[in-house]
């Protein structure tokens, strides 16, 4: 049916209009994201600067900042780009750390998330030398050439 409305009034970027018509998980996104907008934006405004003191609040506002740019950047560039699949990693990230926060208010779950959270600062200098290692061993695979097969 859209697609006859489409056509019917000859629409200029019409692969792009059909592009968002059939993506609704985008209008969820931007609803989910409604109710945290209003709540964080108002808690700065009443807050100001003392609420950036805290760093779960700057996590929530980055989250925010990061779902909606999200949203616009799958609009604007197509959710395959390489920055909007970027964007969308770093809110799922971001959305992963905002649930183990939440998770720690469960007393069954409190434990184990303090633990995960534990063992992550513990292993960040053990993942520093880890991707230093990889970036090294990939210049070293990069002396024996670029593969010109097909599939590369």
């Amino acid at each position: 049916m859209t697609d006859d409305l489409l056509d019917k009034y000859n629409i200029e970027y019409h692969d792009q209009i059909k592009e968002m018509v059939h993506h609704p998980i985008l209008v969820v996104m931007f609803i989910t994201l409604l109710h945290p907008l209003f709540y964080y934006g108002r808690m700065l405004v009443k807050h100001r600067l003392e609420y950036l003191n805290d760093r779960w609040n700057l996590m929530y506002l980055s989250y925010v900042i990061f779902g909606m740019t999200n949203i616009v950047l799958q609009v604007s560039h197509g959710p395959n780009s390489f920055i909007s699949q970027l964007v969308f990693i770093t809110v799922i990230l971001l959305t992963m750390m905002k649930t183990f926060f939440i998770l720690r208010i469960i007393e069954g779950y409190s434990y184990i998330v303090t633990m995960l959270v534990n063992v992550i600062s513990d292993l960040r200098v053990f993942l520093l030398f880890f991707t230093i290692l990889m970036y090294n061993f990939s210049l070293i695979l990069d002396i024996f050439g670029i593969n010109k097969s097909d599939e590369y």
